[in-house]
């Protein structure tokens, strides 16, 4: 907290006006305006007579002390705080003249434009990279991770909007709103009688006398960093919590391989990064000091675990044996296709097909896979007409990769019996073709390609 934001709260918390405070300080009410909005600071006296009046320490009120009242506020302190800080917003609000209504208005759309607009920029550049660290999952795990991140991004902006609306509010108009004194005297009896009646008074921050085009620059760009900030801490704050699950996950498994407390003890490394990134950015955010030396010590141990375990994995990474399985021995779909004058089968010039030929009257097509568990097809049909001259029936196929949808025991079974024989088995991901077919229907098909390709 800086010093005007000191000198602001502990003037209200005595319910003292800006007015009444300049009396007692002896200087113009414009000087303490300028002290709160931190365009000028008082001079050395001034400071000993604020001290006097609040009953604070020097310390205190230029913030190299906090003061114990800070430390010992509690929740309900807060949320009253803040209650009566809404009720005045919405009172100030209705007090305003209406050109004043007009002004205030139009500032909090331009705010509200700025900060969706910053917003939606920080929005698509997390996303590539939240999308890319997701997309290792499972795709129905992914899927619904993906969905609950999207839900939560745009409920994490309406809150963040509302409340730099409301600061930005606060800060603009209502720590302008005070309560003046009049006082009015009346005579009954020849004895004066005194008394007080309260009225407010709006205080608008770019008035003639107290604007300062500088101050309120800055405080723009200190809103701006801070609304930048928060907007990072959100992705890490996720990566925070992927990456303890992630933890707790493999430490379950960890019997199953050294090469997993490698990868344990690595994680843990990122994972002592992404708390010091969040403990810089909230405590930046909120003004809080940081420690340097704790801040060092976390780095150097988080790096320190990264690149030794990073080395030892590498090495026993390099103990397996990686195995291609090329073997197609698994039969997973056959048809037969009916014979026709005009039909086209594409997948017959393909590299991975085999011709049989056999005295037939239909197509008879067979699909193999290296592993059906994984790998499947899908064959389908359609027909094609260029330039009204002919209509071709052309067949093709397609691979499916079922691995998104297996389960996730299914997944993780596969993924602890590569680390317990230390054996990565890779699936190409290809069908081997057999054709069974008659010489002269083959030849009328390769023919009908011709023609086809040549229409094209």
């Amino acid at each position: 907290m800086n010093f005007g934001e000191k000198l602001t709260k502990l003037r209200k918390d005595k319910g003292l006006s800006q007015e009444e405070l300049a009396q007692e300080l002896n200087v113009s009410r414009q000087a303490v305006s300028k002290w709160e909005s931190n365009s000028s600071y008082p001079e050395t006296d001034k400071i000993i007579q604020i001290c006097k009046i609040f009953n604070i320490s020097m310390d205190e009120v230029i913030g190299l002390k906090e003061s114990k009242e800070k430390n010992t506020k509690n929740h309900f302190e807060t949320f009253n705080k803040f209650t009566n800080e809404f009720i005045s917003g919405i009172k100030m609000f209705y007090k305003m003249t209406f050109k004043q209504k007009l002004k205030c208005l139009f500032e909090m759309f331009f705010y509200f434009c700025i900060i969706t607009i910053l917003f939606i920029i920080v929005y698509f550049a997390l996303e590539s990279i939240i999308y890319n660290v997701l997309s290792i999952l499972p795709y129905r795990i992914f899927s619904s991770v993906n969905n609950i991140l999207e839900g939560l991004s745009v409920l994490i902006y309406f809150v963040i909007t509302s409340y730099l609306l409301i600061k930005l509010y606060k800060i603009r108009y209502l720590d302008y709103y005070e309560e003046s004194e009049n006082k009015v005297e009346y005579k009954c009896d020849n004895e004066p009688i005194v008394l007080n009646k309260k009225e407010e008074k709006i205080i608008i921050r770019d008035s003639k006398n107290d604007f300062n085009p500088f101050s309120w620059f800055k405080m723009i760009c200190k809103i701006l960093l801070k609304m930048f900030l928060f907007f990072l801490t959100l992705p890490v704050a996720i990566i925070f919590v992927i990456l303890i699950a992630c933890i707790i996950f493999i430490i379950y498994y960890i019997n199953n391989g050294v090469i997993l407390l490698y990868v344990v003890l690595g994680l843990l490394g990122f994972l002592l990064l992404s708390y010091l990134f969040l403990e810089i950015f909230i405590k930046l955010i909120f003004d809080m000091d940081l420690k340097p030396k704790k801040l060092l010590i976390i780095t150097i141990i988080s790096l320190i675990l990264i690149g030794l375990n990073s080395g030892l994995f590498v090495g026993e990474l390099s103990k397996f044996k990686i195995t291609y399985n090329k073997t197609y021995s698994e039969k997973v779909k056959e048809e037969i296709i009916p014979y026709e004058e005009n039909m086209i089968i594409e997948y017959l010039f393909h590299n991975n097909t085999s011709i049989v030929y056999e005295d037939r009257d239909d197509i008879l097509v067979e699909f193999y896979v290296n592993n059906s568990k994984f790998i499947d097809v899908s064959t389908y049909k359609y027909r094609d007409n260029y330039y009204n001259r002919k209509l071709f029936t052309i067949y093709d196929y397609e691979i499916n990769n079922k691995i998104n949808n297996l389960s996730l025991n299914d997944i993780i079974n596969l993924f602890l019996n590569n680390i317990k024989n230390k054996n990565i088995v890779l699936y190409d991901d290809y069908a081997k073709i057999v054709i069974h077919i008659s010489e002269d229907n083959y030849n009328t098909i390769i023919n009908n390609a011709k023609i086809y390709n040549t229409y094209e």
